[in-house]
């Protein structure tokens, strides 16, 4: 029977296990298994390993359905993203691990080597080493290095050499710059792919345990303190970085999209256009057109569980110009069909100490314009393609708003039986105003 390790070979099912536990609530055992498909002994292993990486962020309850492990983790106070552990623990083989360390030493020289000439140097070692190196996968190891930039190729002819690229600065010592120190820690907690910056951290670290200097500067970590901070962004990193990649190249995308509904997942043919960031919640989305609607839609980027890339799309520009067009006025992820923009007026009750009340409606609201109606009102307008949208925001305002009118009459109907069943829940008498346009 093969040994537990924590390193592992794919992320879909690590990342899968993280996601249940920190977005999708706390799962009991039998509920993961049912949602994950996997077994009993699958699932074991995989908790074992996400613990490994987490043990100091993991909390657990026991209810009448069984123990229940989360994260738990304050998001403010932490100096590092926890979750970027994951990534740093790939599996390799035998044949990685010799194969990396010997072109490297044989290179170290400066000379350049072909992959034949590598591989009867390498034989040698390998035979000591009781491993036998095939020329395919050498030409297999050099290529990927040749592309990750450690390795640069010289033609000379029909031959193909290999040597170490040349680094023209100390990278190290560049980054040891205090000012450089405190963007990259920055970076790598706040970007789409923070954690390439948080290899480069660690890489850092391992070269300046022996400074003595280093020590005695301003830790960088303490310099930032985060108010929202989400930390589980760092799962998506895969994700975003092949979706990055096929919109740099302008092509389409075959992606496994999870429905919460249904409990699928399913294989959609999008193309991707842009990465969307709420400002209220954190969630992202990926914008794109989907050929099998043929529209424009908005998928939850913590849904998406692979991507594959396909053909470049010859109409890209066209696209992203018409999809540009609709988000200059949409006020969420919606795109609508519709040909006409709808118009949502509401008048706010303001006195004349809360002027914090205003700087928020302009700070929040979109492009919207906001104009004084009298000493206590304002009036605030504005044009977007899916006024549904804009409820969660506008129920903020209750208890202010004087009166509300929506060319779509849904968005206002909506909005009073909402304050209605808040009246019931409460056992309070409310007004009784459910009337399009009516005043609160």
């Amino acid at each position: 029977m093969s040994e537990y390790s924590e390193l592992i070979k794919k992320l879909n099912q690590v990342r899968d296990c993280m996601r249940d536990f920190y977005i999708y609530g706390f799962q009991s055992r039998q509920q993961l298994q049912r949602r994950l498909n996997t077994s009993g002994r699958s699932y074991d292993t995989c908790r074992r390993r996400i613990e490994s990486y987490l043990a100091d962020c993991m909390a657990f309850r026991q209810d009448k359905e069984g123990k229940r492990v989360f994260l738990s983790v304050d998001s403010a106070s932490i100096a590092e993203n926890p979750l970027y552990r994951a990534f740093k623990a790939k599996t390799f083989t035998r044949n990685d691990l010799f194969l990396h360390f010997a072109v490297i030493s044989l290179l170290q020289d400066g000379n350049a080597l072909t992959a034949a000439q590598l591989l009867e140097k390498i034989d040698a070692l390998a035979l000591a080493e009781g491993s036998l190196i095939d020329i395919s996968t050498l030409r297999k190891k050099l290529k990927e290095y040749v592309a990750l930039g450690l390795l640069e190729e010289l033609r000379q002819g029909k031959q193909i050499f290999y040597r170490l690229t040349e680094d023209p600065v100390d990278a190290r010592e560049f980054l040891r710059c205090q000012s450089l120190q405190e963007a990259l820690h920055f970076f790598a907690q706040t970007t789409p792919l923070g954690v390439v910056g948080s290899y480069i951290q660690d890489w850092l670290k391992e070269g300046s345990e022996a400074d003595s200097s280093a020590s005695a500067r301003l830790s960088v970590q303490d310099m930032f303190c985060w108010k929202h901070r989400y930390i589980v962004h760092a799962l998506e990193s895969e994700i975003v970085s092949a979706l990055l990649e096929a919109m740099h190249e302008k092509r389409a995308v075959q992606v496994q999209n999870f429905s919460e509904k249904t409990q699928h997942s399913t294989t959609l043919l999008l193309l991707p256009l842009r990465l969307l960031s709420s400002v209220q919640s954190g969630r992202r989305y990926l914008a794109a057109y989907d050929y099998r609607f043929r529209h424009f839609r908005a998928y939850r980027l913590d849904y998406i569980k692979d991507v594959k890339t396909e053909e470049p799309e010859v109409r890209y520009a066209t696209f992203q110009q018409q999809l540009d067009e609709m988000l200059f006025a949409s006020w969420g992820v919606a795109f609508s069909r519709k040909k006409k923009l709808e118009t949502l007026c509401m008048v706010v009750e303001v006195l004349a100490q809360e002027t914090h009340i205003l700087q928020r409606i302009q700070r929040e609201g979109r492009g919207g314009s906001l104009t004084r109606v009298d000493e206590r009102h304002w009036r605030y307008e504005i044009e977007v393609w899916d006024a549904l949208e804009m409820l969660p925001w506008l129920r903020t305002f209750t208890g202010r708003i004087a009166s509300l009118h929506c060319t779509n009459e849904q968005v206002v109907r909506r909005f009073f039986q909402d304050l209605e069943q808040m009246y019931q829940m409460y056992e309070i008498e409310g007004p009784q105003s459910g009337k399009v346009g009516g005043a609160l």
